[in-house]
């Protein structure tokens, strides 16, 4: 189906052409181009994953660099590895790494290949171990669902139209790369889609669920968050929806779950698990 888009695609450029007036040779697609993009990759193996993942990982650490505290990312990572478990990918090529980065922003991060991290300004403001797995929730269903694998794919093919749109030298050609160029890129820069986000959202709740979290944590989060400004929410697209917006889709999600489910029995274990691995931060 993905490969029928692209070539959905094409046909649209080239229609485009013949909109704009009459063509010559050199404006015409090759057919090896047409078959190149038909030959667009549309999947990735867990390998691939990984090696796509390690380098954004990398320009994470070397931006933010990792907090100096071995009792706090055990912790951490203890925590991340139970959510990954659970989570719709419960392994990856070289498994999930859970890293807590020194920086005051209140965010967290993720690469494709099982690559988690959240900053130390996030961790401040967490108030237990249940809002601390909804905290680490978000990018493990962010990385167990590939999202950034399915928004690497969908650039890699944004990248060939542009291609098409360039592979003909007359000043038609020209004005058909300027016009779906502009196209293409801003489908590149929009291309986690405000489904994606809720998606991400209620696969969270679930994790934290099967993982004996209490997944109203998140919508706790949420909520913490909104009053700090929208601070974890830094950086992204308008075309994404609000922490509000996620918050209430959270709200709805949690309504599907029955109180048993998700109400955990031993809060005094992990308060004082909490307590102990992150006390001094």
């Amino acid at each position: 189906m993905n490969k029928i888009m692209v070539l959905f695609g094409v046909l649209t450029i080239l229609q485009s052409c013949a909109s704009l007036g009459s063509i010559d040779e050199h404006d015409l697609i090759s057919p090896n181009t047409i078959a190149a993009v038909a030959a667009t990759k549309t999947e990735y193996t867990e390998r691939e994953e990984y090696e796509i993942g390690r380098p954004e990982a990398a320009s994470i650490i070397k931006q933010y660099g990792p907090y100096d505290s071995p009792k706090a990312n055990k912790y951490v990572e203890l925590i991340g590895q139970v959510l990954a478990l659970h989570s719709p990918m419960p392994r990856t090529f070289n498994g999930y790494n859970f890293m807590i980065l020194d920086s005051n922003e209140i965010r967290t991060f993720s690469a494709p290949g099982g690559f988690i991290f959240l900053t130390r300004g996030l961790l401040e403001i967490i108030e237990n171990e249940d809002m601390l797995a909804a905290a680490l929730s978000y990018p493990v269903a962010y990385v167990a669902l590939r999202i950034e694998v399915e928004r690497k794919v969908e650039t890699e093919k944004a990248k060939l139209l542009i291609e098409l749109a360039n592979e003909g030298q007359t000043e038609m050609s020209y004005e058909i790369k300027q016009a779906f160029g502009d196209i293409v890129l801003e489908q590149i820069a929009n291309s986690i889609t405000e489904k994606q986000v809720f998606k991400a959202d209620a696969a969270s709740v679930e994790i934290l669920t099967r993982s004996g979290y209490d997944a109203e944590e998140l919508y706790k989060l949420f909520a913490l968050l909104i009053e700090r400004n929208n601070e974890m929410a830094k950086g992204e697209k308008d075309n994404l929806p609000s922490l509000a917006e996620r918050q209430s889709a959270v709200k709805r999600k949690l309504e599907e779950i029955p109180i048993s489910a998700r109400s955990p029995t031993v809060q005094e274990e992990r308060r004082l698990r909490f307590k102990e691995a992150l006390d001094r931060m």
